[in-house]
Order: C-alpha cells, then structure tokens, then sequence
C-alpha cells in the first residue's frame, strides 16, 4: 500500500476522533490519545470533550477522582491524563532514560542519584495511607536533616525533583483539594507492573550507549492477524491492517481544524 502523507495526516485525524467524533467514554479517548496533556485540567477536559459526538464538558474530573483516569508527569515532562496500566508502560520507557543521571540534569538541579533514590524510599514512606499537598509532602521530607539543601528545587512549581520520582512510581497527582495539587501513592497494581517494567518500541535497536532508539517502527510479527507493508513517500512501516482501515483515497478530507490552544497535539 502507497500512501501519501495527506492520507497519513487524514488518518490520524480520524484515529484521534478530531475530524470523525464518537460516542466512546472518556477513558477510551485517552487511551486511544495514549495520554491527554493535561498540565491544565480544564484544557485537558476541552479535549477530550471534542472529541466526543455529544461533548459533555466537565467528564473528565469524575474519571480523574474515580481512579479510572490518573494525572502524573509524562510525556516532555509535562502533566498528563493517563489510564494506570498505559501509565506504568509509559512512564517506564520515560524512566528507563534516566535523566537525573546525567550530568548535567544534576548540575541544574542540584541532586545526585543517590539522593534522587533516597527522596523515592522517602516519598512512598511519607505517602503510605495518605493524601499530601506539594508543601505538606515537602514539609514532610525536610524533616530529614538529608534533604535540607534540596529544599529550594523541592518547593520549585516545576518540580523537577519530583519528575523522576513519577517516573520510578512513587507518587502521582490526585484529584485537587480547593486550588492545591495534592499528591498520593502511584496505584499499586500499577505501581508493581511500573517498577519491574524495561519496556521498549518493538522496533528499537541499542545505540553505542545501550539505550534503544527508533529502529523502524513495524509491527512485530504477530501483532495482528494481518499486516501492511505501508510505503509513505519512501519511508517503509509494517502495521496492523485493521490500523490502516479505511484509509481515505488521494488525500485528507476537506477543510481544516483549528485546534484550540494547550488542545492535545495529533501526533
């Protein structure tokens, strides 16, 4: 199959539910997004909202303070709306990087990964059976004499001490009391499947550090019951044919969406 990157961008614009919405909950919206920026809850709602044949406004916030859906750092970094068991997938190839091991995330930020670890052991002590805000949580780890210096980065609204503790399923967000972020344990089914977890793309292949990158992208044998040798202007990809169905003919449909601002990326 030959595809023109008008039809890949069609195609993806139908799979996002964006030119084509439908009447699935709210859950199947973000795991077909895998994941819907969310570092403004609000913004985070629109998107999920229009998608949605009937848009119902404000259905995300019951998902987030049921559980179904959960709120952590991901993607960039950056806050999202995840289902558990898509964030403990997510947030292991995210982890396996290790960022607050290199040198010069622990220049800005000030700690080492002996303490970006003991920080981790402390966060799940402190957050056993209860629910913090940023300050009581930190509040809470500076009464250890050990964390006194990292008080500051600790403190900072973008928390990029707490970033890697996500990442290793230590906390995630809860549901806000009032205007404050507050913060619990990560699901512990979740938490379990995060922490033993070296996930990686099927496609990947080692580079020279023995971290994987992008060596493709086809579906691995058996990942469906047929597959498609997808040509887009000289790029080869095997997927699912299931994935590819229907493709529209010479190009995206007509007319443009404008997508509003902080509205989840198509990627």
């Amino acid at each position: 199959m030959h595809l023109t990157w008008d039809q890949v961008f069609a195609w993806r614009l139908r799979r996002q539910f964006v030119t084509a919405p439908d009447d699935v909950g709210v859950t199947e919206i973000v795991g077909r997004l895998c994941g819907v920026q969310a570092q403004v809850t609000a913004a985070a709602d629109l998107a999920v909202a229009l998608r949605r044949r009937k848009p119902d406004p404000g259905a995300l916030l019951p998902e987030l303070a049921a559980g179904s859906l959960m709120k952590t750092w991901a993607m960039r970094g950056t806050l999202h709306a995840l289902a558990p068991d898509m964030a403990a997938a997510i947030l292991s190839l995210i982890g396996s990087a290790r960022t607050w091991e290199k040198p010069a995330w622990q220049r800005t930020f000030g700690a080492s990964p002996a303490e970006v670890a003991a920080l981790a052991d402390a966060v799940a002590r402190v957050l056993d059976g209860v629910v913090l805000s940023r300050d009581e949580l930190v509040d809470a780890l500076l009464t250890d004499p050990a964390f006194h210096r990292l008080g500051a980065e600790l403190r900072s609204g973008w928390g990029a001490l707490l970033k890697p503790l996500a990442w290793q399923g230590a906390l995630c967000h809860g549901p806000a009391h009032t205007d404050r972020a507050v913060f619990p344990l990560f699901p512990r089914g979740s938490c379990r499947l995060l922490r033993r977890s070296r996930f990686r793309h099927p496609g990947a292949e080692p580079d020279q550090s023995g971290d994987y990158r992008d060596g493709g992208g086809d579906v691995p044998a058996g990942a469906g019951r047929a597959r498609i040798h997808a040509d887009r202007t000289g790029l080869r990809r095997t997927r699912r044919a299931g994935d590819l169905r229907p493709v529209d003919g010479p190009g995206a449909a007509g007319g443009r969406s404008i997508l509003p601002a902080d509205l989840q990326h198509a990627h």
